[in-house]
C-alpha cells in the first residue's frame, strides 16, 4: 500500500484502479488466507480488470522480483498490446532475482524501488513519461 499512497500523492495521476481493492462481491483476498474463488467470482473479476485496462491511460506495475505475479505479467502485456505505456516498479534485487525478459524490458519505464524508494513514484511525470531501460539481470 505504500506505493499505492506514493502514487496518490503525485499530481500528475488523476485517477488509480487497484484491481486488488475492486474484487467482485466486495470479496477480501489475504496473501496467506484461504481463498477458493469460483467461477462467478473469477469471470466477474476478470472482467472488471479488462474493463479497467481499457479504459486506462497506461499501467503502473508492482512486481517482486524474487516471485513476479503472472496475473501482473497478463496485465502489462495487455496494455502493452494495447499500445499503452507500462511502467514496472519493481521490488527486490533486481540482479540476484533475474527478471524475464517480457516484463524488464516491455515496460517503456522502470523504476527500481531498491534504489530510488518510493519517492520517485511521488515525482514521477505520468504526462510526460521518460523512457527508462531496464537495469537488472534477465531471463
Amino acid at each position: 500500500m505504500q506505493g499505492y499512497q506514493a502514487l496518490k500523492a503525485n499530481p500528475t495521476i488523476n485517477d488509480i484502479y487497484v484491481p486488488l481493492l475492486n474484487q467482485y462481491g466486495g470479496q477480501v483476498i489475504e496473501a496467506d488466507g484461504d481463498f477458493e474463488p469460483d467461477f462467478e467470482w473469477g469471470t466477474m473479476t476478470y472482467k472488471a480488470d479488462i474493463t479497467a485496462m481499457n479504459n486506462a491511460d497506461l499501467i503502473v506495475a508492482f512486481i517482486d522480483a524474487a516471485d513476479p505475479d503472472s496475473g501482473t505479467a497478463f496485465e502489462v502485456g495487455y496494455m502493452t498490446a494495447s499500445n499503452k505505456p507500462a511502467i514496472l516498479v519493481t521490488v527486490g534485487d533486481r540482479n540476484e532475482h533475474p527478471v524475464n525478459l517480457m516484463l524488464s524490458y516491455g515496460a517503456v519505464s522502470n523504476v527500481d524501488l531498491a534504489t530510488e524508494g518510493f519517492a520517485a513514484l511521488e515525482k514521477f511525470d505520468f504526462t510526460n513519461i521518460a523512457m527508462k531501460k531496464w537495469t537488472g539481470a534477465i531471463l
